[in-house]
């Protein structure tokens, strides 16, 4: 009962402030920059749908703005009229059977309340807001249509910006940056992957999306084309007042909370060694960043070096490499060198080649002999 009569009071105080004249010399303003700007306004009550319902009910006079400023004007005051109405008369039914307020329904029906009565508030508030978007929505599309290049290049540039500018400065004094070029990217992912690495490059697309890159020897064109496989990532900047804490064996996070996203996975599996992960053209790529100096994204890379996926794809790899290149080197032991065959054979084998693949093979050998 003591919050509905403040609620009632503070009502009161509000309607002997509108009868002072404030809120109509605000209204006044409204109809004066509505009838000034209703040719940059009109597109945008049409394009939000409020033009047609207006011209329903026979508001719109297309060839005399000034009218059409002053019926909306008056159609705000009596909306709010009609709001302040149903507010007094609810305040006094549920003030005559106050009992009901100890009850849990009672509380939702006093949010109902307060809701109902600074609804006609908060209506010119927001009107007033919107209003003030306009200039930027009208200087938005001018650059659009003086620019329409540029403008697409700054909003792409804009999604994830945040995250983004400081992925590349994570860890890094004033002078570094943990981008790396494309020849060095190129040249940390073109090797076999391994259980034994966990130092996986980040890549960010074209799209403005996070993915871990997983590594593979990209001069086997057949294997996935100029594909990458990957992972997409949700990166965010990580807040404890907000984020709940990461289960299932996830690292703990410092600046940047991050998880893999799986929307639409079926659609991108890469099926070719009968494994889940999805793959990126590498030209989809922008550029690459080093995780070494972001402990978030080393830890976050030593996390998904454990998880099944990875692993299972390491091993499909490996077998699919070495059993491919073993049996080529068997071949040509039975192959004449003067044969057409024979030059096939052995311009493949020289494509089947990778930076690290001595340690790899030692690590493939390991668990052939584990397998016993």
């Amino acid at each position: 009962m003591t919050m509905l009569m403040h609620l009632a009071d503070s009502t009161l105080q509000y309607i002997r402030g509108k009868q002072t004249g404030f809120w109509g010399i605000i209204g006044i303003f409204l109809a004066i920059c509505i009838v000034i700007m209703w040719s940059d306004i009109k597109p945008v009550f049409v394009t939000i749908g409020i033009t047609p319902l207006l011209d329903q009910l026979g508001i719109i006079h297309p060839d005399d703005p000034g009218v059409t400023g002053f019926k909306i004007f008056l159609l705000l005051i009596g909306v709010q009229v009609v709001l302040f109405i149903f507010g007094f008369i609810a305040i006094t039914i549920f003030a005559m059977v106050g009992g009901i307020f100890d009850t849990k329904v009672g509380d939702y029906l006093q949010i109902g309340c307060a809701i109902l009565v600074f609804l006609p508030i908060l209506i010119p508030i927001a009107f007033l807001y919107g209003l003030a978007q306009i200039p930027l929505y009208l200087h938005d599309r001018k650059l659009k249509r003086q620019d329409p290049d540029g403008y697409a290049e700054r909003k792409r540039l804009e999604k994830n910006k945040n995250v983004i500018d400081q992925l590349i400065s994570d860890g890094c004094s004033e002078e570094e940056s943990n981008i790396l070029s494309y020849e060095d990217g190129y040249e940390e992912l073109d090797r076999l992957p391994s259980r034994k690495e966990f130092n996986f490059l980040y890549g960010i697309g074209y799209d403005r999306e996070i993915y871990l890159l997983l590594p593979r020897p990209l001069s086997v064109k057949e294997w996935y084309y100029d594909n990458i496989l990957c992972e997409k990532l949700d990166v965010v900047i990580y807040n404890p007042n907000i984020h709940k804490p990461m289960t299932g064996g996830y690292y703990e996070p410092k600046k940047f909370r991050i998880s893999i996203n799986n929307e639409n996975r079926e659609e991108k599996f890469g099926e070719y060694l009968g494994h889940d992960i999805p793959i990126i053209p590498i030209n989809k790529i922008e550029f690459f960043i080093d995780p070494s100096k972001s402990s978030d994204l080393f830890n976050f890379s030593q996390y998904y070096a454990k998880s099944l996926c990875y692993i299972e794809y390491v091993k499909s790899f490996q077998s699919h490499f070495f059993t491919l290149k073993n049996n080529i080197i068997r071949k040509l032991t039975t192959v004449e060198n003067t044969d057409e065959e024979y030059s096939n054979l052995y311009n493949e084998l020289v494509t089947l080649h990778a930076c690290n693949e001595e340690d790899v093979r030692k690590e493939y050998e390991e668990d052939i002999t584990e397998k016993g």
